[in-house]
Order: structure tokens, then C-alpha cells, then sequence
């Protein structure tokens, strides 16, 4: 096999496509990074106002080990500020000028607090039209800033008239809290300003609203995924929906594991077919895979840190040593003969173990993944992703004096254990015991879940 197509079945590179770093425009949907020391990423959504104005929603996220000082900061409650700078379409006249600080609860424990992600919101009651955005945010410990600018287009929403809010991408849905910038009805509905899926996260899901629904209707939905090309690629129709009161609002979810590394259309679709009439919105999305049809030459940060988890994870340590002290040049190339190494049958033009790998990464996304902590990076996730699925597994949630914990079972060559506990009751599981050389081993494991 020449290295051409063994780059193309072999690297499990992300392909990062990059249409998050372009700035909006009017013909382009898609969030916005910062630019500086501080990286966070925004997006925004708008709504049916009152008297004619649009609701708009802005929405931003950063990962949190920007707001740590170092390995000996330990404060849980981390602080940053937030400017807003709204001008009209030529830059001259500010539409709205303001800041507010912002406290992130950090959960200090033995996760990487560069994995967990913290939101903010914010909302301006504005005419439609098109406006200039600044938004900056900046921290004092440790000191650091960013920036981003964007051209924002504000839809006009016509009173009485039957019609669809734009899609608000979504990371959770939670139980409504006390003074939450997340509320939404009866319940915190988390913006996911990344817009991101896939390998990553394989379930899509996502919110909007319906405005003025006639007192006799008859509603159902159609949401329909398309690629670059516009083909359709995904379309679910006939979904029931219940019309209430004039207004409402609705959360759905679809499964988008399978579909390709690319960029796509989510056009929801409500129809009315008493009345013979439909409305619709699309937003952008992308994916990233772990699909054999990479063409890239140089990683990403974001596809070296992944990259280097893996070998980690199934390499050796020299194997990970070597990867990690190499640039992205280097471990680009690296990677092809890593897997290389590894495929059991060099002869075909299948890579077994590497299929292995990408099924057992996409197991542990889907079924260990805690609050924005990708079930990768998770202890159980690993264990799947390096030894393969368990023979047995118990599961204990119920039992009296103890914390809940799953006791994994693995019969090879001898037979081996690995032992996970929710220590603080809040669903994150840790390895705190195993019987497999190289893991952490304690008999006295049972202590910790009394």
C-alpha cells in the first residue's frame, strides 16, 4: 500500500475546518473566535421582541484553565469581565455600551480544569437592521484579554405573523436556577456557541420558538441536514407538535454520529397543514469525525491534543514521549507511521486496530461523558478506549452506607478488574482500583465509597 492511501486510512486526525475563525457576515453563519491572550468563542440568536424590536441573545464560552493562575491557585470561584459595544451599521453612532463581571464556578478536583468549559449570556431588545459588535473580555488574575468583532444582521419579526425564531444551537438543558442568564420558561437552556459535533459530541441538539400560531392549527415539524453541496444528508419529518398557546418553544436533539467531517445546514421547518402554511430558519453547523477521508498535512492544536490522548492511551510511553515534543509538522507525519505500526494486517486496506480505537472513542464520547468533559478524557473512557469493552460489568447505585460504583471484569490472558466510584455524587466516575499491572491498585478501595 503506497503512503497516499495509507495516510488516508491511517490518520485519525480531526478536520478542523476551520469556519469558526471566519467572522460573520451577512452571507455567513457561523460563530466568532477572539482574537489575544484570552480565547473565548460567541455566538448569538434572535427572538420576537416586543413593539416591533428583536430580542438578541449573545452568547460566549471559554475553557476555565484560562482563569487559573497556576498549579497553586486553588480558588473556586474565578472572576471575568465582560464590555459589550454595540455601534450601528456604519461604526459612528453606539447602540449600547456595557460591561458586567462575571463569577465562574470552578470544581476543583482531579479533572483537568482545561477541559471544563464556562458559559455567559446577555440580551439587547434591539430594531432590526445591521449592527457592528465588540465584544471583549478580559481577567485581572491572571491578567489577560480578547477581543472579537463581528457585523450582526438583526431579523425583523412582524407582529401577528406566523413565524419561526432563528435556532439557538444547545450544550444542556437544565433545571431552572435562581438568577441564571440561561432562562428559558421553566427551564436553563445552555448555548452551545461552538457549534461543534460528531466525535466530539454525537448528539445535536438545539431550540427555537414558533410566534403567533393560529387558534386552529394543525403543527409538525421537519428538521433537514444538508452538506456544502446542499444535499440532503439527514431528514427526520412528521414530528408532532403541540400547540399550546400562540407562543411556544420547543428543544430537539438529533444524532449526527455518522455523519462526515464538514461543515452543514440545519434548516428546521414548522408547518401549519390546516391553515396551508410552513416557516422556516437554517443555521450553520460543523462536524468533526474520526472518518478515513482526511486530507490535511499539518494538525490542529485542538487534532494534536486528541492525537496525543490516543497514543497515550495505546501506545507506549517512549511512543508518547517522542509524539509530544515533536511540533505539528512533526507529529502530522508521526501519527501515519503510528498507526502503521499498529495495523495488525499491513497487506489489506484496513487498519483493524485503528477501527478498534475510532469505535472504542466513539463509545466513550457517547455513553461517559460528564457535564462539557468529553467521555474520552473520562477514567472510564480511557480503560474502554486502551483495553477494549468489559466481559462483565455490575453496577451498584442503590446500596445502603455507599457511593455508587461499577466493578468492570476483563478475562484475557488472566483475569483483570478495574473498580470506578462516584466519590462526590455528582455522576463523574474515577478508576480507584485495578488489578492490571500499570494501574492504580488499592485493596482498601472500599473505604473510599462508604
Amino acid at each position: 500500500m503506497d503512503s497516499k492511501n495509507r495516510f488516508h486510512l491511517l490518520a485519525l486526525a480531526f478536520t478542523a475546518l476551520l469556519f469558526i475563525l471566519q467572522p460573520y457576515s451577512t452571507a455567513q453563519d457561523s460563530p466568532v473566535v477572539s482574537k489575544g491572550s484570552l480565547q473565548f468563542y460567541l455566538d448569538h440568536s434572535s427572538f420576537q421582541g416586543k413593539e416591533g424590536k428583536t430580542y438578541a441573545e449573545f452568547y460566549l464560552m471559554l475553557f476555565s484553565d484560562q482563569l487559573i493562575k497556576d498549579e497553586n491557585d486553588t480558588a473556586a470561584v474565578k472572576e471575568f469581565i465582560v464590555k459589550s459595544i454595540i455601534s450601528d451599521s456604519l461604526g459612528i453612532n453606539i447602540v449600547s455600551d456595557k460591561q458586567w463581571t462575571t463569577n465562574a464556578l470552578l470544581t476543583r478536583d482531579s479533572m483537568n480544569p482545561e477541559i471544563l468549559v464556562v458559559y455567559d449570556q446577555w440580551a439587547e431588545l434591539m430594531d432590526p437592521g445591521v449592527y457592528n459588535v465588540k465584544v471583549m473580555v478580559s481577567t485581572e488574575i491572571p491578567a489577560g484579554s480578547g477581543e472579537a468583532d463581528f457585523i450582526l444582521k438583526i431579523p425583523s419579526f412582524k407582529p401577528g405573523t406566523f413565524a419561526l425564531s432563528e435556532i439557538e444551537f444547545v450544550s444542556e438543558v437544565q433545571d431552572k436556577k435562581d438568577n441564571s442568564p440561561f432562562i428559558k420558561g421553566n427551564r436553563d437552556i445552555i448555548p452551545d456557541p461552538w457549534r461543534r459535533y460528531g466525535a466530539l459530541n454525537s448528539r445535536l441538539s438545539f431550540f427555537y420558538e414558533v410566534y403567533n400560531i393560529p387558534g386552529e392549527a394543525e403543527l409538525s415539524g421537519e428538521y433537514i441536514i444538508r452538506d456544502n453541496t446542499g444535499k440532503i444528508i439527514k431528514k427526520l419529518s412528521g414530528i408532532k407538535i403541540n400547540n399550546s398557546s400562540d407562543n411556544i418553544s420547543i428543544v430537539h436533539g438529533i444524532n449526527v454520529s455518522g455523519l462526515p467531517t464538514g461543515v452543514y445546514d440545519l434548516s428546521v421547518c414548522v408547518n401549519d397543514s390546516l391553515n396551508n402554511q410552513s416557516v422556516s430558519q437554517t443555521r450553520s453547523f460543523e462536524i468533526i469525525q474520526m472518518d478515513t477521508t482526511v486530507h490535511k498535512t499539518t494538525l490542529t492544536e485542538e487534532e494534536a491534543e486528541i492525537e496525543g490522548g490516543l497514543i497515550k492511551y495505546v501506545g507506549t510511553p517512549s511512543e508518547y514521549s517522542l509524539y509530544k515534543n515533536l511540533d505539528l509538522n512533526g507529529k502530522s507525519r508521526y501519527i501515519i507511521i503510528f498507526w502503521a505500526e499498529k495495523d495488525p494486517t499491513p497487506g489489506t486496506p484496513e487498519n483493524e486496530f485503528l477501527q478498534q480505537v475510532i469505535k472504542r472513542f466513539q463509545y466513550a464520547n457517547q455513553n461517559f461523558k460528564w457535564q462539557s468533559i468529553e467521555g474520552w478524557k473520562s477514567d472510564r473512557g480511557r480503560v474502554i478506549i486502551k483495553y477494549g469493552m468489559p466481559d462483565e460489568t455490575e453496577s451498584h447505585t442503590s446500596e445502603a452506607g455507599t457511593r455508587s460504583y461499577d466493578i468492570w471484569t476483563y478475562n484475557k490472558d488472566k483475569t483483570y478488574v478495574f473498580v470506578f466510584a462516584d466519590l462526590r455524587s455528582n455522576g463523574n466516575y474515577f478508576l480507584i482500583h485495578s488489578t492490571k499491572e500499570g494501574e492504580i491498585s488499592d485493596p482498601n478501595w472500599r473505604e473510599y465509597i462508604r
